[in-house]
């Protein structure tokens, strides 16, 4: 018997297995791969805050992120210069392993090539080596990524707000500078998200983008490979993204955390900070609940509380997003391109917490002209 099963083995699961085990939980964490962290589909673009908080290893590290170049739908170019790191570029395989083995450092039972399937009451059925295998445990996290989470049917738990389909490929791209990622916005793209060049060292980059769906995001990766004059190339693998958070995170001793949540920001799909955060609050919940009966609800108000508000922030961002066409894309760009509005994008910038960017342009009165567009696409 278990006090915790841990479902996935991303980044999310080896720290929520991690943490539960800090708390004396014995701890069981499965997947079904047999090999952690392929295939590859996330960009490995994660902040600063990100890497010194879970303590990764420059063993992981393929490039420091300084600045970013933001292309509008006509092709004007802004340029924000962090002059400082901001983010890094990670190697995923590299990166999921080593959290991997943090978690079984701290005393966590690993099975891989091991899939769950069903879970009912403290029991979950998995199957391994084509052996069907009953597990016990008082609680169980979901962490099982985007793979499940557009029905979330294996924990019966509400599916995301929205999903998006992404591609990406990693080419033979030289970029401006290594240390700058590149962002294309505009409808030869996508038709709700944007399109993005991610240096991974001085001759390569991961090249991709998101749409509504994957017919899009095919005509989509064509054109921004087409851009960028990219020949030589990998073929695109394609992913999903879930936003827009799940209406309920815990569902009797069933927890969900990560993409199983649909957590990433709605603004860069990223998931990883908001993630892991999550996954530490689950641990913590259910240490409590273990030890002096606390409710398992507890989970849900507490990860709400410390960022419910940056992804609602976010997810109405990325709904108007949606809505504005090219021309008014290009308007906003000239906006944003005036000197006052970029050493703000510098000063108070953060791609974990972007809404701290939304509220103070939204604060300031010079930026009425970008908020009647944002009003009026909601019309």
């Amino acid at each position: 018997m278990y006090n915790v099963i841990v479902i996935g083995a991303g980044p999310c699961g080896s720290v929520a297995a991690k943490e539960s085990a800090i708390c004396k939980l014995n701890t069981l964490l499965v997947d079904r791969k047999k090999h952690i962290g392929r295939p590859v589909h996330c960009t490995g673009l994660i902040s600063k805050r990100t890497v010194e908080t879970l303590k990764i290893s420059q063993n992981s590290i393929l490039n420091e992120i300084k600045g970013a170049y933001i292309y509008s739908p006509n092709n004007k170019r802004i340029t924000i210069n962090a002059e400082e790191i901001k983010a890094y570029v990670v190697d995923r395989e590299t990166f999921d392993k080593e959290l991997l083995q943090e978690a079984k450092k701290k005393g966590v039972e690993i099975q891989l090539e091991t899939e769950a399937t069903n879970i009912t009451g403290n029991t979950i059925t998995v199957k391994r080596k084509g052996k069907e295998i009953k597990l016990k445990s008082d609680v169980f996290i979901g962490a099982y990524g985007a793979r499940y989470s557009k029905n979330n049917s294996f924990t019966k738990l509400p599916p995301p707000k929205k999903i998006l389909y992404g591609l990406q490929t990693i080419a033979h791209h030289s970029s401006i500078d290594r240390n700058f990622v590149e962002l294309f916005f505009g409808s030869d793209y996508s038709d709700c998200f944007f399109g993005w060049a991610v240096p991974m060292d001085k001759k390569n980059a991961k090249i991709g983008l998101a749409c509504s769906n994957a017919i899009l995001a095919k005509k989509g990766i064509r054109n921004l490979l087409q851009q960028l004059k990219c020949n030589s190339y990998e073929n695109p693998i394609a992913g999903i993204i879930p936003i827009g958070a799940v209406s309920t995170t815990v569902k009797d001793n069933i927890l969900v955390c990560g993409d199983a949540a649909a957590q990433a920001k709605p603004t860069s799909g990223g998931g990883i900070y908001t993630g892991t955060l999550c996954a530490k609050i689950a641990a913590k919940t259910i240490a409590g609940y273990i030890e002096s009966k606390n409710s398992l609800t507890e989970y849900e108000q507490s990860w709400r509380k410390k960022i419910g508000k940056e992804l609602k922030a976010g997810m109405l961002a990325h709904q108007i997003l949606t809505r504005l066409s090219d021309n008014q894309l290009n308007q906003i760009f000239g906006v944003l391109s005036k000197p006052g509005n970029i050493t703000a994008i510098k000063k108070i910038g953060d791609i974990d917490y972007p809404s701290l960017l939304i509220k103070n342009f939204a604060s300031t009165l010079k930026w009425g002209k970008i908020i009647r567009f944002f009003l009026a696409s909601l019309s």
